[in-house]
């Protein structure tokens, strides 16, 4: 298991408990290190890219319950995953 790998696999185990302030900072990480902010006419968004999925619901679980937005998570090909 690499590093990267072990400290996703640590948040992720560890994340019941975590404060709004918390969570914040994790969407913050996450988005800068992984995401994309896009800006559109239609408004802006960001998308996020992870191998792993695990990952990727618990940040769209986060963004779903602070901020009351729809996300969805697909493959490279477009496939819906949730």
């Amino acid at each position: 298991m690499t590093f990267t790998q072990t400290v996703k696999a640590e948040l992720l185990n560890n994340n019941r408990n975590l404060s709004p302030c918390c969570k914040t900072v994790f969407l913050s990480c996450f988005i800068r290190t992984m995401g994309n902010i896009e800006i559109t006419f239609k408004g802006f968004g960001f998308s996020l890219s992870s191998e792993n999925l695990a990952t990727l619901k618990f940040a769209a679980s986060i963004i779903e319950k602070m901020f009351g937005a729809t996300c969805s998570i697909t493959k490279e090909d477009g496939a819906r995953l949730k």
